[in-house]
């Protein structure tokens, strides 16, 4: 069932899609199994992942299906850990330990990493911000997947360094707005995990 994914009421089994005729008869390889393979074997089997994973990403459905998605990120990431998961299981892998391996490929092998997907289709840009520039008012999704901005989540923070026990604390990025550079070096980092 775990092949099987639902997204915009079409149902999807990820294994209809030329799937790999490996017989497998041995227990899935879990971390310790992995770890006690050489880097040359790792290195070889996370290509191998790398390259099957693109495989289903660019094949026709799949990407019919990314188009129902959208930009709908939580479906996205759901859908694409769906497909890995998928090739974690078409070469033996402990599911997490799979999906692990084909996330952190680029950065463990770099002579793989421009097979990887998410390496050669990425939507990630290097930013124009410098050292000294006022960090812009960006929208931000929070915890409970609510639309928020940076200013909006800073001003709570400080609202609510103001409303405990001491009314002198000092409030969080306070004076970052306006350069004031004799305030204490700032440093915000966004990421993401799919």
């Amino acid at each position: 069932l775990r092949d099987v994914v639902t997204t915009h009421n079409i149902k999807f089994n990820i294994a209809e899609l030329e799937a790999q005729n490996l017989e497998i008869n041995e227990p899935p390889i879990d971390r310790v199994a992995l770890e006690a393979m050489s880097w040359a074997q790792v290195q070889n089997l996370a290509g191998n992942l790398l390259r099957r994973e693109n495989e289903l990403r660019l094949h026709p459905k799949v990407q019919a299906i990314f188009g129902l998605i959208g930009e709908n990120e939580a479906e996205m990431s759901n859908f694409t850990t769906k497909i890995q998961t998928h090739v974690a299981s078409e070469f033996n892998l402990n599911p997490r330990v799979g999906v692990e391996l084909i996330r952190s490929a680029s950065s463990l092998f770099p002579l793989v990493a421009n097979i990887a997907h998410y390496v050669r289709y990425n939507r990630c840009f290097k930013g124009s911000l410098k050292v000294g520039d006022i960090p812009p008012d960006v929208p931000l999704l929070t915890l409970a997947g609510d639309s928020s901005t940076l200013w909006t989540e800073i001003d709570k923070v400080n609202d609510g360094s103001k409303s405990n026990d001491n009314p002198s604390s000092p409030k969080f990025l306070d004076g970052i707005r306006n350069n004031d550079n004799n305030k204490k070096p700032t440093i915000i980092l966004g990421a993401s995990y799919t």
